[in-house]
């Protein structure tokens, strides 16, 4: 079975995504320090811990996310690959 890269890709880049839009809002709707996440704005340029940097944190982890689900797809199914082929001899 192989896994569709960009579908894969898609699938962590909206989870990741949304996971940081969530946990940005929540920090926000809690009125907590949020002193922790903050932080990601050394890493993540245009990224706060406000309404509009909850965006830019959805786009930061959708890329991010993008990135990673479209990496493991591909060396998975490269690994499927290799071990058809050892198993074909």
């Amino acid at each position: 079975m192989y896994l569709s890269k960009r579908a894969f890709g898609f699938a962590w880049g909206f989870f990741c995504g949304l996971a940081l839009l969530s946990v940005t809002y929540l920090v926000l709707i809690l009125d907590t320090q949020g002193a922790t996440i903050e932080k990601l704005s050394i890493i993540l340029k245009g990224y706060s811990v406000s309404w509009a940097g909850g965006l830019f944190g959805f786009l930061y982890g959708f890329i991010i996310g993008f990135g990673f689900g479209f990496c493991f797809a591909l060396i998975y199914n490269f690994v499927i690959n290799v071990i058809k082929k050892i198993n074909l001899k």
